[in-house]
């Protein structure tokens, strides 16, 4: 699941920025695109935590569903202009439903699986210390593209890609 987790991380954001910086389709279709693209990749990982009741069973495991599960809610009301009829709002949100969604789903996922069943002999402790550290590291980036109100679209995707390498990295720690 952790190496799922890193690449359909990269995937995602992969897509999401190809989508975003090269596609001629209209805004609204892109949109749909990317949060199609992040609803499959979601359903994928579910589908494959289903079939492992370790897996299944794990607090950690089903946090990350429900932050992805709600990240693409977001993303699905940012592109429903009946949701929000102030049209203000509504182009705030689509200024800021996509990444930093995701920026905060990773961030909250990642600390919860630092924090989640502290007794589990399934987490080692240096293992927590790589999820704190991408906790912290998703956090970084959600604030920093917070803090730019229109950020270079590379500088987001290599911020958004920074924080899949963490699951990378726990799945190297575990084969030690």
């Amino acid at each position: 699941m952790l190496a799922y987790v890193a690449v359909a991380g990269a995937v995602g954001w992969l897509g999401t920025y190809a989508v975003e910086a090269h596609s001629t389709l209209s805004l609204a279709t892109d949109i749909y695109l990317v949060v199609g693209g992040w609803t499959v990749l979601v359903g994928v990982g579910a589908l494959l935590a289903r079939d492992t009741r370790l897996v299944r069973d794990a607090k950690a495991w089903r946090l990350w569903g429900v932050v992805s599960a709600l990240a693409l809610l977001v993303n699905a009301v940012a592109n429903t202009p009946q949701l929000v009829p102030d049209p203000g709002l509504f182009r705030a949100l689509q200024d800021y439903a996509y990444y930093h969604s995701w920026f905060l789903a990773y961030a909250v996922a990642y600390a919860g699986t630092a924090a989640l069943e502290p007794r589990s002999r399934l987490v080692g402790r240096r293992e927590r210390g790589v999820y704190a550290a991408a906790s912290a590291l998703s956090a970084c980036c959600l604030g920093a593209v917070l803090a730019v109100p229109v950020p270079d679209e590379h500088v987001v995707l290599a911020a958004a890609l920074l924080t899949s390498v963490p699951a990378a990295l726990a799945v190297a720690e575990r084969r030690r």
